[in-house]
């Protein structure tokens, strides 16, 4: 859900997953997926009404750093935990909020604190493409969980990857920006049983 140009699906699929479907806004994908890639134009908030997917159930659903995007989270998340196999899973990634509130205090002039619990979206310059910027809602830990619980889903396993010694020493700039504003977040949901 929100694969983008769908590059990262057919790498997965290269590796060995099957029957895959990616779906993204924007509908600028590669011209030459491998067999076994669908790519769907549609918005990721309202996964229930695309006509490809419905009827459709999947062992993953994977949200890689585009959760944020959902109009609804709640909604969002019930209707892509509709469409798992009973042993299916969700995996999930969010930016580390504490990121966000730290760049917007250097910002801002402000503090940590006030900052993490702001309510305004975050706007910024990419690192990728200084001409596009793009607006986050601002979100706490505490806000991730209770969309996850409302939306029926519990977690299995919550991850905060942390670069490689040998790759920390090969890109400096990599940990000294990791060391000050952190990195993902990377949770793996599955359904409550009594929803």
């Amino acid at each position: 859900m929100g694969c983008g140009n769908g590059g990262k699906l057919a790498e997965l699929v290269r590796e060995g997953a099957v029957a895959s479907a990616g779906v993204d806004i924007g509908g600028n994908f590669i011209t030459a997926p491998p067999p076994g890639v669908e790519l769907i134009r549609g918005d990721l908030s309202n996964p229930d009404s695309l006509p490809e997917l419905r009827g459709r159930t999947f062992d993953r659903i994977l949200f890689l750093q585009s959760f944020g995007y959902a109009k609804d989270p709640v909604h969002t998340l019930r209707a892509a935990r509709a469409m798992l196999n009973q042993d299916g899973f969700i995996l999930l990634t969010r930016t580390q909020p504490i990121r966000y509130a730290l760049e917007r205090a250097e910002q801002n002039g402000t503090t940590l604190g006030e900052e993490y619990f702001a309510k305004a979206d975050y706007t910024y310059r990419t690192g990728w493409n200084e001409h596009i910027a793009l607006t986050k809602r601002t979100y706490t830990m505490s806000d991730l969980l209770n969309v996850f619980s409302t939306a029926g889903m519990w977690i299995e396993t919550a991850i905060e990857p942390q670069l490689a010694e040998e790759a920390a020493r090969r890109y400096p700039h990599k940990r000294a920006w990791m060391n000050k504003y952190l990195g993902i977040l990377i949770f793996k949901l599955r359904p409550l049983a009594s929803h």
